[in-house]
């Protein structure tokens, strides 16, 4: 077996092994029709493995150069101890907008400035909006992006745990007042 084939297994091993650990880390989600996305979306990396060049969508890009790193999965829920003075030189400088930080992945609540939630919108983060919007998620989520015949997209759906999440109802009206003078 090539020395490239044989590292790949060795990610393969042990992304299904961080999977486990996802799994393991859910505090009641395990059961939800989300998750049941995710495990069958893993099953079906599993089964697919990484794409190669002999997959003809795939014969002009080689991916084993992504697949030396040495990734980390960031299972850690933990709120980073960065400030908003910490990233104020890399904010887009007009106020009235919404900003959504994300660490590592994770949305940061505490440096993103959401102004637009109301009874209508709501803007935030993936986790927050399966509690409110489940119908929403159960609707759209893995629906557009095949998991089943893609193995990047399955391995992507399966890990997906946070994001960014955007809802606005249908015929629903907003207005952006520009405050940058």
């Amino acid at each position: 077996m090539e020395k490239i084939e044989t590292e790949n297994i060795d990610l393969k091993v042990k992304l299904m092994t961080d999977f486990q650990a996802l799994e393991n880390s859910l505090n009641g989600e395990a059961g939800s029709s989300f998750h049941n996305i995710r495990q069958d979306a893993i099953a079906n990396f599993n089964a697919m493995g990484f794409p190669v060049k002999k997959h003809e969508e795939w014969k002009y890009t080689n991916i084993n150069p992504i697949l030396k790193h040495n990734f980390i999965q960031a299972f850690d829920s933990s709120e980073t101890d960065l400030k908003k003075e910490d990233i104020k030189n890399f904010v887009i400088k007009t106020s009235g907008i919404n900003l959504l930080v994300f660490v590592n992945g994770r949305f940061e609540k505490g440096l993103s400035d959401i102004v637009s939630n109301d009874d209508k919108v709501f803007i935030g983060n993936f986790s927050d909006a399966q509690k409110k919007f489940t119908h929403v998620i159960e609707n759209h989520f893995a629906k557009y992006a095949d998991y089943k015949t893609h193995s990047l997209v399955a391995l992507n759906t399966a890990f997906a745990k946070d994001g960014a999440f955007i809802y606005v109802p249908k015929n629903c009206e907003i207005r952006y007042e520009n405050t940058k003078q």
